[in-house]
């Protein structure tokens, strides 16, 4: 993502854009804001199990990277299931044939959050 200096923050450019063009339109007597999202890191951990003929690390590579593509894929403001982990690695590749061990955050808990927050893949591991 690329940067702005803003008066006394750094703005993703995408908020200097939102400002000119509210700017641009809002009556003069009124005042108004736009910040950036805060970012929740999720890092998430799984083992899976690799059907007999498939091979194992390739389906983990697919898995891993099907974790991280549907975490950065989340909206502003959606909670991130703990739950949906399983889903996400089965739905990956035919092969996985079982998924334990299902970690967000280091906990089996779902990560809530706020309008104003977005969720964000941190360290996903797969084995």
């Amino acid at each position: 993502m690329s940067w702005m200096m803003g008066a006394t923050h750094r703005l993703p450019i995408c908020c200097r854009q939102s400002i000119n063009a509210i700017d641009a339109v809002h009556p003069l007597t009124s005042t108004f804001g736009v910040f950036p999202p805060s970012v929740v890191l999720a890092d998430a951990s799984m083992t899976i199990t690799t059907a007999a003929g498939y091979d194992h690390a390739a389906t983990v590579s697919l898995v891993g990277t099907a974790l991280q593509n549907y975490i950065n894929s989340l909206p502003l403001g959606t909670p991130l299931a703990w739950s949906r982990l399983t889903q996400v690695a089965y739905d990956a590749s035919l092969s996985v044939t079982n998924v334990s061990a299902v970690r967000l955050n280091g906990d089996t808990a779902d990560i809530a959050t706020t309008h104003q927050q977005l969720v964000k893949a941190g360290t996903v591991s797969v084995a």
